[in-house]
């Protein structure tokens, strides 16, 4: 019985040990500004998990980008639980919907070049911002492909 215990409590830290999702919040974006660098841009996502990251080129320019999931909002789902008599009862829970934030780095200073979804970036009026997109959608499907 001690060994079956120890097993269940074995397994149990070994679950608990694995690292946590932890989705990127619209309060965290808030604080993010351009020319900030790596450290600070940290210090201010805190424990947001990091989804992927990756280094590329665009207009002869080297950037890194960091993306995360952003919770952007949650929807409704129901499912029903019927019982044996064929009882059946609504079930409602909320889904968190995400979308993908980026923040890119200018490289070699390390400071952030510009921050967003990838929505938000590809529509922005900056033509700096708007002409790096391309490279940095395909380098992020690129890193996305290889996890």
């Amino acid at each position: 019985m001690q060994s079956k215990c120890f097993s269940y409590l074995f397994a149990a830290v070994l679950f608990a040990g694995c690292t946590t999702y932890i989705p990127l919040q619209r309060q965290q974006t808030a604080h993010i500004s351009r020319g900030a660098d790596q450290a600070q841009i940290d210090r201010i996502i805190g424990n947001a998990t990091l989804s992927v990251s990756h280094r590329f080129t665009a207009n002869d320019q080297q950037y890194f980008a960091k993306h995360y999931d952003l919770q952007t909002g949650t929807r409704q789902q129901m499912n029903m639980r019927c019982n044996r008599r064929r009882v059946c009862t609504p079930i409602f829970y909320d889904i968190p919907i995400y979308d993908t934030y980026v923040v890119v780095f200018d490289q070699p200073s390390g400071t952030v070049f510009t921050w967003g979804t990838l929505e938000e970036l590809s529509r922005s009026p900056d033509d700096a911002v708007s002409s790096i997109m391309p490279a940095l959608k395909a380098s992020y499907a690129q890193a996305r492909s290889k996890q």
